[in-house]
């Protein structure tokens, strides 16, 4: 089977996917030999991306790249 033409095209996004979810099946390792439950991933992943979102005034650009102001866009879905 190796070295057949058209059978390997999937690789590299494999290689890519496992190596974008590495660090996070390592921490859910951690989490499982230390007796936690494996939910509280997802807990500390929504705490590091809160903290790492830009802050914005009311009348600044949205931080999401759209060009209405913060206000218009992006504050009134966490409303």
């Amino acid at each position: 089977m190796n070295g057949d033409t058209g059978l390997n095209y999937l690789c590299p996004g494999y290689k890519r996917f496992f190596k974008h979810c590495l660090p996070y099946v390592a921490r859910l390792a951690a989490l499982r030999r230390a007796g936690q439950p494996p939910d509280r991933l997802m807990t500390m992943v929504q705490a590091e991306d809160v903290e790492a979102r830009p802050k914005a005034g009311r009348n600044d650009p949205c931080p999401c790249g759209s060009s209405p102001k913060y206000k218009k866009c992006c504050l009134l879905s966490q409303i």
